[in-house]
């Protein structure tokens, strides 16, 4: 378990993002890592500047978890997390800062009725991601993807479609966690070209990963409680193709 209280020594995101994770696993509550974290279990690094999180809480855990977050310097009331489990306006998160370092945690809390975020929760991979986090539990990639639809419906930010080109083209990575490869959309070039045609053909496999992704976002919305929901999204993507 990290100690906080060492409050002489910085304390980076990744750590912070420790610190809540162990107080998740001392109420003994289930979570999975997504945002720009679990997007670079999957695909690529990139910036970010808090923490997401999906868990499952239960009423009766409510001050149980609030008191192991006040350990580690999270001040977030029972109260509050009350109120913000019977939220209906929307997937709002409940949102923890630490009280010394300002390092922001948002909580997507599971309510009742919602499938898609309990299925996800179901899915979910354990994964190493190397000192400070270690092993942590983190979105399953099919459902980061679903998550990174919905967000990018409601604010149209390209970092979400950046995130889910970096997870589909990303095999690598996925194989290391012992994953079977998702489908790389680009297709792939057997023989070498020939140095002046190099740079228009990456200007248009980028081209062709911006479509495919703007592809999947238009399927995205009937794939959300698919089964399986990134071969659902797969098959509309090939569907608009064959057109």
């Amino acid at each position: 378990m990290s100690n906080w209280a060492a409050e002489d020594e910085p304390l980076g995101l990744l750590a912070f993002g420790r610190l809540i994770i162990d107080a998740l696993d001392a109420a003994h509550l289930d979570y999975a890592l997504g945002g720009a974290l679990a997007v670079a279990a999957w695909g690529e690094a990139r910036s970010t500047q808090d923490i997401d999180l999906a868990i499952d809480l239960p009423v009766e855990q409510l001050r149980p978890f609030s008191a192991e977050l006040e350990k580690r310097g999270v001040l977030i009331p029972p109260d509050l997390m009350r109120d913000q489990l019977l939220e209906t306006r929307g997937d709002v998160a409940l949102v923890g800062y630490h009280r010394q370092w300002s390092h922001k945690a948002e909580l997507f809390l599971l309510r009742p009725g919602d499938d898609l975020r309990r299925s996800a929760l179901s899915r979910r991979r354990l994964v190493d991601l190397g000192s400070p986090l270690g092993q942590v539990h983190v979105h399953a990639p099919e459902d980061l993807i679903l998550y990174k639809l919905q967000f990018f419906s409601l604010s149209q930010q390209q970092k979400h479609t950046r995130d889910i080109g970096a997870i589909l083209v990303a095999p690598s990575r996925q194989a290391r966690h012992g994953l079977p490869e998702p489908l790389d959309r680009v297709p792939r070039v057997e023989r070498p070209l020939a140095p002046h045609a190099r740079t228009g053909w990456a200007a248009g496999r980028r081209r062709q990963r911006r479509l495919s992704v703007v592809r999947l976002a238009k399927c995205g919305r009937a794939a959300l409680f698919s089964p399986s929901p990134l071969a659902r999204v797969s098959a509309g993507s090939a569907a608009s193709e064959a057109h």
